[in-house]
């Protein structure tokens, strides 16, 4: 099975490929030919599989979703002792 993955050379160039999921973390860099090695990168959403990806939150949505929450819990709380 084939996974792209990103990647990142000591000469600083960064490129995308095709690689076997059982590959090594390293491959071949198509500018200099050094070993690049795999970089950590979020999954991309495949639009063309049905999934819609402004159903996923962002990370700003979130904070403001749990700030919203505390805020809410936290007045309860003060209704409940007097504070």
């Amino acid at each position: 099975m084939l996974i792209l993955h990103d990647y990142l050379c000591p000469c600083n160039y960064r490129f995308e490929e095709l690689v076997d999921r059982d590959k090594r973390d390293t491959v071949n860099c198509p500018m200099c030919g050094g070993l690049a090695k795999r970089q950590l990168s979020a999954p991309r959403l495949d639009t063309s599989l049905g999934v819609d990806a402004a159903s996923f939150p962002t990370l700003g949505e979130k904070w403001v979703r749990n700030r919203a929450q505390r805020q809410r819990i936290e007045e309860a709380r003060k209704r409940e002792h007097g504070d």
